[in-house]
């Protein structure tokens, strides 16, 4: 999803400060969505910055002097001189931060050109980002202001729904919101609230359609070649593998009953869920001695992290990915000799 942002967040909260903001950044933790600020809504949040304080010091100004004409012995009371270009680059800068400490993204517009008649050169612009999102993906598209200019939530304007027609593109990818406080009351809140149920009910295993144990049961063919992998790739730590006398480590079993527990969760617009679990798993590796008929094995605990992404509505389960990995068990010359023929556990 596309979220982008006017200006007319930035009026009465020129700084992007509160409880809401962090909320909308701790939203793009868990779903897929990339909130946009154009350009063209950052500067005319300078400017609405920079009307402002020009305001209030002439205000202030003004009302100091009535003040010295009540308080003449107090005619050396000046209101301070305010460099505006000073003042304009710094909130730039402040401004830039908050944007970067907040998770949304300053974009450009990209080679767009406002050729409308009917819209403001802002609102154009802001259109023709819209439009080349919905175009270049499937995900939608939800712009947050309170002008009017795109319509009313549940409703855009009627040359918005023309141009999406002509483009045969779904309007119902679009959405309108008047301000951050909507969209978190009736999207972003509700979803988070949701994703916390559903963690909850993965790692109780109370989900009606996804196991995790299940999962991980399925998918212990493709988890067993990772570790294999991973166990060989390791077999170079200090050890007796690989040395004149024992050879390379091989994984012999990997339970496929580990103890594990969700440590995030993903969403995506198209129903796909991804849970990112730590998993403790129990194995076994076995080692040969080079030149006889036998290897020393080993009981050994793997830990590692693992992906599960799944369709939330069919239950289908993609193929996991992993991520750090590392085990531990007793140093090699401490596990039982075994016959090479005897069948591993």
């Amino acid at each position: 999803m596309l979220v982008i942002i006017d200006s007319t967040e930035f009026v009465k909260n020129p700084y992007a400060l509160g409880r809401s903001w962090e909320l909308l950044a701790q939203w793009t933790d868990c779903e897929d969505v990339l909130i946009a600020m154009p350009q063209i809504v950052f500067d005319e949040a300078a400017r609405h910055f920079l009307f402002s304080v020009n305001e209030i010091a002439r205000n202030l100004d003004r009302d100091l002097k009535r003040m010295v004409k009540l308080l003449p012995q107090h005619t050396d009371w000046k209101f301070p001189a305010i460099h505006f270009d000073d003042t304009e680059n710094g909130y730039r800068t402040a401004l830039l931060g908050r944007l970067v400490a907040l998770r949304i993204q300053l974009t450009d517009h990209n080679g767009a050109v406002a050729t409308s008649n009917s819209r403001t050169v802002k609102g154009t612009l802001i259109w023709q980002m819209a439009l080349r999102h919905l175009a270049e993906s499937t995900e939608s598209v939800t712009i947050i202001t309170n002008t009017g200019e795109f319509g009313t939530p549940g409703e855009l304007a009627k040359d918005l729904l023309a141009d999406l027609e002509k483009r045969r593109l779904d309007a119902g990818r679009v959405r309108i919101y008047k301000s951050r406080q909507a969209i978190l009351r009736n999207h972003v809140v509700p979803r988070m609230k949701g994703l916390k149920k559903l963690t909850a009910a993965v790692d109780d295993d109370r989900h009606p359609i996804f196991d995790l144990n299940t999962a991980f049961s399925a998918k212990h063919e493709y988890i067993v070649d990772w570790v294999k992998d991973f166990v060989e790739r390791d077999g170079d730590a200090p050890s007796i593998f690989n040395t004149a006398t024992h050879g390379s480590p091989q994984l012999a079993y990997l339970s496929e009953v580990p103890e594990r527990f969700v440590t995030d969760v993903y969403l995506t617009e198209d129903s796909q869920v991804t849970f990112f679990l730590w998993c403790k798993v129990d194995g076994v590796v076995r080692c040969k001695r080079k030149d006889q008929d036998e290897y020393i094995e080993g009981r050994v605990t793997f830990e590692f992290d693992v992906i599960f992404t799944f369709d939330s509505k069919t239950g289908e389960v993609e193929n996991p990915d992993f991520d750090s990995t590392f085990w531990y068990q007793p140093w090699p010359e401490d596990w039982p000799s075994c016959n090479e023929s005897k069948e591993s556990a």
